[in-house]
């Protein structure tokens, strides 16, 4: 059957791992190493480290299943690219949106894993039929179980806090923000004998000749030296995702999109590339890196507010906002796709611009449950889990408010003149009803009453500095619900296990609301590291 006849979706997933897997599994190159080596009889390595289960990545996903690997009695091993552990488990909103918590019961909440599954498919809409229901099931039925573990072993969550995309509470929050749980945990494993090695990157799996994985070999990121470690039962494969490789993300998306600035640094695809070695299948290509999103920068929180969320009519743009370059001027159709924006941002002097708005707009954001955006942690000023107000992104520094258009210029460290300039264009193309210049035709909304409003009710808020950042891909290792990593003919990897964002199968963790991707990454981690620990050996 030739291309025409192959619908696009399936076509761009065979060109990917045809581009990539081709020479993968062949022995792949990662930092310079083959990504994969075949062992025989004479050809066994000498190891210079030996455990029960090794564990690449030391994010959400692979702490936990270190921990529970421990706990079931195995040597851990767990190699952690970064010099600290965290991964993006440390950087992201920090929600956890599962059923049947102890905190949710106290509460008083009735639950059920059917309530949950009916909820996160609707969420996900069209794509709901590509959903692993088995493996969303799993984690209906175990996320209560992993936050109260969690919990246990002293890392703070609260809630869970009102999502009105979901009947009831579920939304429970890392606290006092997503860093904390490493330093949790971190102390924990070493006081159980976790061995782990940080700035210490897996390069390579080996297998026998029976095809069993059997080790790694690992590179010191500070000094160059290799590093070659048994795992009698299991590997498991935890190292996140690709965004952050340029090279990888030019198969799945666009190459100028490619090159956006990655989301989380250490996300450069070693991990897919180690398992796409020894023949892993490989899904949800054709989603992977579609979603850029214009994001607040450090200090302030990485608050996404461009787009509305799923149980609001209208969003902060939609009733008004407008973008804003250094100079003061709008540079793009508020309203266009997050790739189009992103691009345009890209553009711009310093690569990044601000949100504007006046107070009528400020007024409909400050109550709940209209809210700016998704935001880590407990709000200061609502007391929301993980929702921001106006008034929370205030006290958080990512919002500046001013008397005047010139002062919120000054204040935020633009040209205010520019900025005065700029709203009165887009005043006057609200007045006229046309935006000759970017062509955007929601100019305000009429059920917030701003219709054709503009910019002109003091005083002025401006969210920003902001800049364009490529988000975590929903590439994955196929695996099953025993979180064996299966090949490309649908056959286990004997020793190969993956968690977290490189193992949830067809799990949909993007486009599937808020905390369904950090209740994976922990509970697939704790059920994962305790499975890989109780396997039969095979080195």
């Amino acid at each position: 059957m030739g291309d025409e006849a192959t619908p696009p979706r399936d076509r761009a997933r065979r060109t990917f791992i045809a581009g990539l897997t081709a020479g993968a599994i062949g022995g792949a190159i990662v930092g310079g190493t083959r990504a994969f080596g075949l062992l025989d009889d004479f050809h066994m390595p000498t190891w210079d480290v030996h455990a029960d289960v090794l564990i690449v990545g030391g994010g959400a996903s692979g702490c936990t299943a270190a921990l529970s690997a421990r706990q079931a009695g195995a040597r851990v091993v767990l190699l952690e690219s970064a010099p600290v552990l965290g991964g993006a488990g440390s950087l992201c909103i920090g929600s956890i949106t599962v059923p049947s918590s102890s905190s949710q019961k106290a509460m008083g909440i009735v639950d059920s894993t059917d309530a949950y599954i009916e909820d996160v498919l609707a969420l996900a809409g069209s794509q709901r039929n590509r959903m692993d229901i088995r493996l969303l099931r799993l984690l209906a039925n175990e996320g209560g179980a992993t936050v109260d573990w969690l919990t246990r072993w002293g890392v703070r969550i609260e809630g869970p806090f009102p999502y009105p995309a979901h009947r009831v509470r579920r939304m429970h929050m890392l606290a006092p923000k997503s860093s904390e749980w490493p330093k949790v945990l971190r102390p924990i494993l070493e006081r159980q004998g976790v061995t782990l090695l940080l700035a210490t990157k897996g390069v390579r799996l080996f297998r026998s000749s029976a095809g069993a994985v059997t080790g790694v070999e690992a590179v010191d990121q500070r000094t160059g030296a290799s590093i070659r470690i048994a795992a009698r039962r299991a590997v498991m494969l935890a190292a996140g995702n690709m965004e952050a490789s340029p090279a990888l993300a030019r198969r799945a998306t666009r190459p100028e999109l490619a090159s956006l600035q990655p989301a989380v640094y250490s996300r450069d695809g070693s991990g897919l590339v180690m398992g796409w070695s020894v023949g892993a299948a490989t899904t949800m290509v054709d989603s992977s890196i579609s979603n850029p999103q214009i994001r607040g920068m450090p200090p302030a929180p990485a608050v996404f507010s461009l787009k509305k969320q799923s149980w609001m009519p209208f969003g902060i743009v939609d009733a008004g906002a407008v973008l804003v370059n250094a100079h003061g001027q709008r540079f793009v159709d508020e309203t266009a796709p997050g790739s189009s924006l992103a691009l345009a941002l890209e553009k711009q002097p310093f690569k990044t611009c601000y949100l504007v708005f006046d107070d009528r707009v400020a007024r409909i954001f400050n109550r709940w449950p209209m809210v700016v955006g998704s935001c880590p942690g407990i709000a200061p000023v609502s007391g929301l889990g993980g929702w921001a107000l106006v008034d929370d992104l205030i006290a958080h520094r990512g919002i500046t408010k001013a008397a005047t258009i010139e002062s919120l210029g000054r204040a935020i460290g633009i040209d205010s003149d520019g900025l005065r300039s700029g709203i009165g264009l887009w005043n006057a193309a609200c007045a006229s009803g046309s935006d000759r210049e970017f062509a955007r035709t929601t100019l305000g909304h009429a059920q917030a009453g701003t219709a054709a409003a503009g910019v002109r009710v003091g005083p002025y808020y401006c969210h920003g500095p902001l800049r364009a950042w490529l988000m975590p891909s929903d590439v994955s290792l196929m695996i099953d619900s025993e979180f064996r990593v299966r090949d490309v003919f649908g056959e286990v990897i004997t020793g190969l296990y993956a968690a977290g964002d490189m193992g949830h199968g067809d799990l949909l963790t993007e486009g599937t609301g808020h905390g369904i991707n950090m209740g994976w990454a922990f509970t697939s981690g704790r059920l994962g590291g305790r499975i890989a620990a109780t396997a039969e050996p095979g080195n």
